[in-house]
C-alpha cells in the first residue's frame, strides 16, 4: 500500500517477531506449555501477566505472519492519523476487549473452562476496523483469494465469517470470538471518538 513505516507499528512488529523467535529458540525446549499464553483460570495455569503477554505471542509461524502482515499494511495509515500514543492505546484496548469476549463466551456460553488464548489477532482486527472506519472506500487486495474490494467490505466479510464460524462451534483452532471481541471494542471506541469529535485528533 506504499505508506511509510510508523514508530509504534515498527516497535510492535519487532516485539512480536522477536518474542516469537526467542521463545522458539529457548523457551520451547524448557516449557511444555507456553507460560505467556492466556489460560482459563480453572486450568491452574493462569497468571495475571498473561492478560498482556498473550497479545505478543503466536501459536505458529503462519499465525505470526498473518497478524504481522495485517499490522504492516493497515497500521501505519491509522497511526499517521492518530499519532503514536493514541494508536498504541487503541491497539492494546482492542487486544483486551478480544480477551474479554473470548473469556465470557468460553466460561458462560460454551461452559468450557479448559482453554488457552494466544496472539495479536484481536488487536489486529481492531486495526482493520479502524482502517475501514477512516478509509472505507480504500481499495485493498486480499492475499488469499487475491480479490480486490473496499476496506469496509473486507472488514465486514472478516467479521461475518468469524461470527458464523464461532456460533457454529466448529473447532478450527482459531479464536473467532476473540476476533469479534477486538472488533467490538474497536467499534465502540471509534463511535465514541466520532461522537465526541476526537476521531481525528
Amino acid at each position: 500500500m506504499g505508506q511509510p513505516m510508523t514508530d509504534i507499528v515498527k516497535k510492535l512488529l519487532i516485539a512480536n517477531i522477536a518474542l516469537y523467535i526467542l521463545y522458539q529458540m529457548f523457551g520451547a525446549q524448557r516449557y511444555q506449555l507456553n507460560p505467556l499464553y492466556f489460560y482459563g483460570p480453572q486450568t491452574g495455569l493462569f497468571s495475571p501477566y498473561q492478560i498482556v503477554t498473550h497479545m505478543f505471542m503466536h501459536g505458529n509461524t503462519q499465525h505470526l505472519i498473518f497478524n504481522m502482515l495485517g499490522l504492516f499494511f493497515f497500521g501505519p495509515r491509522v497511526e499517521q492519523v492518530w499519532g503514536s500514543k493514541k494508536f498504541l492505546g487503541y491497539y492494546l484496548l482492542c487486544g483486551l476487549g478480544s480477551l474479554g469476549l473470548f473469556f465470557l463466551v468460553q466460561e458462560y456460553i460454551f461452559d468450557d473452562h479448559i482453554y488457552a488464548l494466544v496472539g495479536a489477532s484481536g488487536a489486529i482486527y481492531g486495526v482493520f476496523l479502524a482502517f475501514a472506519f477512516l478509509f472505507p472506500k480504500e481499495r485493498v487486495m486480499l492475499i488469499f483469494p487475491p480479490i480486490e474490494m473496499s476496506a469496509a467490505v473486507m472488514v465486514g466479510l472478516f467479521i461475518v465469517t468469524d461470527l458464523v464460524m464461532g456460533i457454529s462451534g466448529v473447532q478450527t483452532g482459531i479464536g473467532h470470538f476473540a476476533h469479534i471481541g477486538g472488533a467490538l471494542i474497536g467499534a465502540a471506541t471509534l463511535l465514541y471518538w466520532k461522537s465526541s469529535k476526537q476521531l481525528y485528533s
